[in-house]
């Protein structure tokens, strides 16, 4: 349901492509195509590492200068054109046992400031078992097996979702 929402409200951006890819696009993938793209997108300016636990902090700097040091700058970041949310409905009959629902508002994108307050909304009205859908839908009404609220952020866009699975007499 997810991946059928994002297609439908980014239609024309990557951000509304299957993560997986489709079969014909990963069909054309050779390895010397996958080299191409790996160091062409995987380099130092790109990458954030990050490292929690037990650990000597001049000898990890040294690894990492050894292996990640040495590969080579690329371009930076590409620049992406932030996608407009579209709206509509997308129906999707699957031979499944139950029906799942997704429900996609424009959310906030990662450097708006107001992404922390889209955090904690998130978190009452979805985000775990005290949240208010889950009490009410689930527990006090019994309609649906599963319910939560989830807010992506990207570059220049974001999507909020609301999304359930629930017995088909019950959609």
């Amino acid at each position: 349901a997810h991946e059928a929402l994002c297609g439908s409200v980014w239609p024309d951006s990557p951000m509304g492509r299957p993560v997986c890819g489709r079969p014909e696009t990963v069909g054309r993938i050779t390895a010397p195509v996958l080299r191409r793209y790996v160091s062409r997108t995987y380099t130092p300016e790109r990458m954030l590492v990050v490292l929690a636990g037990h650990f000597v902090r001049d000898d990890l700097l040294i690894k990492l200068e050894r292996t990640l040091g040495k590969k080579p700058r690329g371009t930076g970041r590409p620049a992406g054109d932030a996608p407009a949310f579209r709206p509509g409905v997308t129906l999707l009959c699957r031979p499944f046992e139950q029906v799942s629902l997704e429900i996609g508002f424009p959310g906030l994108s990662y450097d708006d400031e107001r992404r922390y307050a889209m955090m904690l909304l998130n978190f009452i009205v979805g985000g775990g078992a005290s949240s208010r859908l889950f009490q009410r839908l689930r527990e006090e009404r019994g309609l649906a097996y599963s319910v939560y609220s989830s807010h992506e952020a990207a570059t220049g866009a974001g999507l909020f979702t609301i999304s359930a699975s629930v017995a088909p007499a019950n959609q």
